[in-house]
C-alpha cells in the first residue's frame, strides 16, 4: 500500500499540506529558528499522530467491548536525545486517562494494549527502522 502526500513551502518556516479529506495542515516552528509559530512544529504532528493513531484505537475497540467512555486523555512524555542533531527520540511513554460509568479495567488494559502491539501503525513505525530515501528536482 502506498500512500502520497504533498507539503508546499508557504514562506518563512511555515509549510502545508492537503490531507486526503482535502483538510489543510499547517506546520511552523519557533521564532527562535525563524519561524513565527503560527502552527504546530513538525515534531507536535509526530507526537499528535502517535496519540491520535493510539486514542482511535482505544476508542473503537472499547466501543465494541461495549464499555462508555465519558473522557478521554492521553499524555505523551518524549525523551529526545540531547547531543548533536538530528536529536531523535528515545523514549516514548503513552498514558491513557480514561473515565466513564462502569469502565472496566481489563477491558481498558486490552484495548490499549491491542492498540499497542497490533494495530497503530504509527506506533510500529517509530519501533522499527523504516527505510527512507531522498531525492531533488529542479525545475
Amino acid at each position: 500500500m502506498s500512500e502520497t502526500m504533498t507539503v508546499r513551502w508557504t514562506g518563512g518556516m511555515s509549510f502545508t499540506a492537503t490531507s486526503k479529506f482535502g483538510m489543510e495542515m499547517r506546520a511552523d516552528a519557533s521564532k527562535q529558528v525563524g519561524g513565527e509559530e503560527s502552527a504546530p512544529s513538525p515534531g507536535e504532528y509526530l507526537y499528535f499522530a502517535a496519540a491520535g493513531c493510539t486514542g482511535m484505537d482505544v476508542i473503537s475497540i472499547l466501543n465494541k467491548m461495549k464499555q462508555e467512555v465519558s473522557s478521554y486523555t492521553i499524555t505523551l512524555e518524549v525523551d529526545r536525545h540531547m547531543g548533536d542533531y538530528p536529536r531523535p527520540i528515545t523514549k516514548l511513554k503513552v498514558i491513557h486517562t480514561l473515565s466513564g460509568p462502569n469502565l472496566d479495567p481489563e477491558a481498558v488494559e486490552k484495548a490499549v494494549k491491542l492498540s499497542d502491539e497490533k494495530y497503530c501503525f504509527v506506533a510500529a513505525s517509530l519501533r522499527q527502522p523504516v527505510e527512507i530515501t531522498a531525492e531533488y528536482r529542479i525545475e
